[in-house]
């Protein structure tokens, strides 16, 4: 089975249809999904990307949740639609420390929603 197979059969899940309607409700800001395992919460994510009107921003619990969460969807969706919006604090070295490599990246992502026509998904390094 195909990458494109798989995106598609999650696109004709009801709860696609279901989490749609859900989000096109104006008092809705935010939603928790639970029971998603592996890389199953990135396909389910591209597949209500496809139905987009605007930018959806996805939460993980950790760095490396968010990291492998932004590989996935980077590969189903491509690299012009995820962005990847990481703290600019360095923390394993010093507490508090600006990182300049990691300055430029969030600049960019926030130049990018400005621009953008509804259909992006950022996914922010939780300390962001």
């Amino acid at each position: 089975m195909t990458l494109s197979e798989l995106q598609q059969k999650y696109s004709s899940h009801p709860h696609v249809e279901g989490m749609t309607r859900l989000l096109a409700q104006p008092e809705v800001r935010h939603i928790y999904w639970r029971g998603l395992c592996a890389s199953s919460a990135s396909l389910f994510a591209s597949a209500l990307q496809a139905r987009a009107t605007q930018p959806y921003v996805f939460i993980l619990g950790d760095l490396e949740e968010a990291g492998y969460f932004y590989h996935d969807l980077t590969q189903v969706l491509g690299e012009e639609t995820v962005l990847f919006f990481p703290s600019s604090f360095r923390r394993a070295i010093k507490y508090g420390q600006k990182d300049a490599a990691n300055e430029i990246l969030p600049t960019e992502v926030l130049s990018r929603l400005q621009k953008a026509d509804g259909r992006l998904c950022v996914v922010p390094n939780p300390h962001a």
